[in-house]
């Protein structure tokens, strides 16, 4: 038994607290400008960025991939179980 919650519990802040981390780095260093005129992928360009910024996407995608597995594993087995047809 996979227990879906621990899987968000680490993801969702990975989520979240990469595209800070880039966004801050970029500001910091002056490669990018400030909020309103930058994205994502220009805060992520740049060499510690991109390495930070791709390993917690990475890393966060497949745990949703996993997520989505298991989902799609238990709503078979339910289907299965109660003769959907």
């Amino acid at each position: 038994r996979i227990r879906l919650d621990l899987f968000l519990w680490i993801e969702i802040p990975i989520l979240l607290v990469t595209p800070m981390i880039t966004y801050y780095m970029a500001i910091t260093k002056g490669e990018a400008p400030k909020f309103p005129f930058t994205t994502i992928t220009r805060t992520a360009c740049f060499y510690p960025q991109n390495i930070l910024f791709r390993f917690g996407m990475l890393t966060a995608s497949s745990f949703l991939s996993l997520i989505f597995f298991c989902i799609f594993k238990w709503l078979l087995y339910e289907i299965n179980r109660i003769q959907f047809p």
